[in-house]
């Protein structure tokens, strides 16, 4: 008797979990998307974004305000919608209430997540009036709690919970939001120290070191000109770490790729290392290491191969395509497929360094046999570059026409076709 009581109780636990779970769905999902929108990704998308990027980067945080136009702000979305394609999204901006809409497919698109969150006018830091999810509506002070909490679980520190309520006022006109922010003093204090590399990153900042000594080591030793000499010495050193007992190699592989855009990047990459710690290195002069007789493509490939380290995303195509975007402006160099090509290669280098246990090591045993540039870039005279701006829009129009597809297939097709890229020695 008792047994079948238990069982009655079990059933009807599991029926309300059930329920409850249905009631959840029931209120955060539809079956239709709320926006249904496609922003196309021009020159001028990636000139609106630069131009907010640098009132963003230059006086805001000195002078604690800042605005964004709509126009800014669509070309944002068209920028995050390339980076996150599932999601659709729109804002708009009137002088009583500004709105962010966004839709994202779950379940194969059989539900839609439909999220809005409403900015007011408001001079008491109460400017987020609410965020709909769904049928659900939740106050914006709420939402705001749930983000401090959940910035300082993740980054064990109060600096950015603290940053998210600096917002002091918000104003609204036809087409633009106007923030008054007060940046906390300890947020301040948080920039300079670095962020807590430890906690972004799955690796141990002492790997990192290892392979920064290295670099530094064979670069004064012997003062090589080509990449391909730097990742042998890493990626050879990678191979005898994972050859031991309980050593990922995917870990080894990460630090040894953070190690090279440190070593080949700005000299404020050590900001991402935190702690305060800062690594005095004797860094190759701007254009002095080199990939396929090109500064500039051994900058692509780095960077875009750092990038998907830290992000596991293919980021490193998007800010390299807006590089090229920015570039169709006049006076700069033109939109460049072979940057493009470098940008992919390092991001297939970085894929295969990290994807598995079996993809690492593979790699890490490429590096066994000396290796040149040849082994990481392929033939690109084919490729068109100094792209102006008219041409551009005359021949690719935007980033998803047919014409642009077709090249990055291309770039696609000469990658896979070498033996590093195609998993083949």
């Amino acid at each position: 008797m008792v047994g079948f009581s238990l069982t009655k109780l079990l059933a009807r636990i599991l029926l309300g979990c059930l329920l409850l779970l249905a009631v959840l769905i029931f209120l955060l999902f539809d079956f239709k998307p709320s926006v249904h929108n496609n922003y196309p990704v021009t020159p001028d998308t990636a000139l609106l974004a630069e131009t907010f990027g640098s009132r963003l980067k230059g006086r805001a945080l000195q002078q604690q305000h800042l605005y964004i136009t709509l126009q800014e702000s669509q070309a944002l979305i068209a920028i995050g919608q390339r980076a996150f394609p599932k999601v659709q999204a729109e804002v708009s901006i009137t002088a009583d209430r500004a709105t962010l809409a966004l839709s994202y497919p779950v379940l194969a698109g059989a539900l839609h997540l439909n999220v809005q969150a409403s900015l007011v006018p408001d001079e008491q830091g109460d400017w987020l009036e609410r965020v709909q999810l769904g049928s659900l509506s939740i106050p914006g002070s709420w939402v705001l709690r749930v983000l401090s909490w959940q910035a300082s679980r993740m980054l064990g520190s109060d600096e950015v919970a603290h940053l998210i309520y600096a917002v002091e006022q918000v104003q609204l006109e036809s087409d633009i939001v106007r923030f008054r922010f007060a940046i906390p003093d300890n947020f301040k204090g948080g920039l300079r120290s670095g962020l807590p590399l430890q906690r972004l990153l799955l690796s141990e900042p002492e790997r990192f070191e290892v392979y920064l000594q290295q670099l530094q080591s064979h670069y004064q030793q012997h003062k090589p000109q080509q990449l391909s000499s730097y990742l042998d010495v890493v990626f050879q050193s990678a191979y005898v770490q994972s050859e031991q007992a309980d050593v990922s190699a995917v870990l080894e592989n990460q630090a040894a790729l953070l190690a090279l855009g440190a070593f080949f990047g700005p000299a404020h990459f050590d900001w991402l290392l935190g702690d305060g710690r800062s690594y005095p290195l004797s860094r190759p002069a701007p254009g002095e290491v080199q990939l396929a007789g090109r500064f500039d493509l051994q900058q692509h490939f780095v960077y875009s191969a750092v990038i998907k380290a830290l992000t596991n995303r293919e980021l490193g195509l998007l800010a390299g395509e807006m590089k090229e975007l920015l570039d169709t402006n006049p006076g700069r160099s033109g939109f460049s497929f072979v940057d493009l090509l470098a940008d992919k290669a390092g991001l297939r280098f970085a894929e295969l360094a990290l994807q598995s246990e079996a993809s690492a090591r593979n790699l890490q045993a490429f590096f066994l046999q000396p290796r040149d540039d040849g082994d990481l870039l392929p033939v690109f005279e084919s490729l068109h570059e100094g792209i102006q701006y008219e041409q551009f829009l005359s021949y690719y129009v935007d980033l998803d026409s047919v014409a642009y597809q077709q090249q990055l297939a291309l770039i696609q097709q000469k990658l896979l076709a070498m033996p590093l890229y195609s998993g083949k020695d």
